[in-house]
């Protein structure tokens, strides 16, 4: 227990820097939310046009690609891992559905979300006809073809999969609960901003945090798939880091968040990251 405990400890001691600068970033955020989007609203501007279309895909691609590879290693009794097999394939069908659908919206210029729902609940849904057979395919390949591959990366997998469940889970929970009206939406003379400490009920706004920062930073265990090449995997690492931070300010740029939505999102998903990484590799070290 007391070696637990202190793992735990290190693992958070090893986040702190970062936890203290997107901390700050927030506090400076209360003063100058508004100030910083004015300033940098520029909704024309193609690469955050582009970021707005495509952003959240690679984090949902390589979130699927993490629940298919921890599939291929479920242990336990059969009715475990029927349950565990069956909820790994709705989520994974979900995510790679929910990607092919930003894809398509984006070919064919859908951009506001009536028109992305309504697209969803017609010839969207034939989207499904591709993802359900791909994901099975994917879940049989890996399970039974591919199993050593798919336990080489387990420590991606391991680590994906928690930080796509918290972050998303607050994520998404705290978007209606918050209902913070996005910049791009308020009203004359910016009546009806709020500061991102403040919740404003459930009035169907949904500015913070920013989901597609959210998922930007999925990309930051990537690199546990590069093999051991130091510098394959510094590459992919800082790749992975410019994307976040490109996305955050993209989502800014054109007006759908504000920086303490991009902050936060950042905080929720980068920290977890950090954390469980630390606390795997002290468990392969002890081990």
């Amino acid at each position: 227990m007391a070696k637990n405990t202190g793992t735990l400890l290190s693992a958070l001691k090893s986040a702190w820097p970062l936890l203290l600068l997107l901390a700050g970033g927030l506090g400076a955020a209360a003063a100058w939310d508004l100030q910083i989007s004015r300033a940098m609203f520029s909704p024309g501007a193609a690469w955050a046009v582009f970021i707005e279309k495509y952003g959240e895909i690679p984090g949902l691609l390589l979130s699927a690609w993490a629940l298919l590879l921890l599939n291929a290693g479920l242990s336990g009794g059969k009715s475990r891992r029927i349950v565990l097999g069956l909820l790994n394939f709705m989520v994974c069908e979900l995510l790679l559905e929910y990607a092919l659908l930003n894809l398509v919206c984006a070919r064919l210029g859908l951009r506001s979300a009536p028109e992305i729902a309504a697209f969803a609940a017609g010839k969207g849904s034939l989207i499904r006809l591709i993802t359900a057979p791909a994901v099975l395919a994917g879940m049989l390949l890996l399970r039974f073809r591919l199993k050593d591959y798919a336990l080489r990366h387990s420590a991606f997998a391991r680590i994906a999969v928690i930080q796509l469940a918290l972050s998303q889970l607050l994520v998404q929970t705290l978007k209606p609960l918050w209902g913070r009206v996005r910049f791009r939406d308020l009203g004359p003379g910016f009546s009806n901003f709020s500061p991102w400490y403040l919740p404003q009920g459930m009035p169907g706004n949904s500015s913070f945090p920013s989901g597609h920062t959210a998922l930007a930073w999925m990309l930051l265990p990537a690199f546990l798939l590069c093999g051991r090449s130091p510098l394959l995997r510094g590459l992919c690492l800082g790749a992975s880091i410019v994307w976040g931070i490109a996305v955050g300010l993209g989502r800014v740029t054109i007006g759908a968040h504000y920086a303490s939505d991009v902050l936060f999102a950042s905080l929720l998903t980068t920290v977890p990251f950090m954390i469980f990484l630390r606390l795997l590799r002290d468990k392969d070290k002890g081990s």
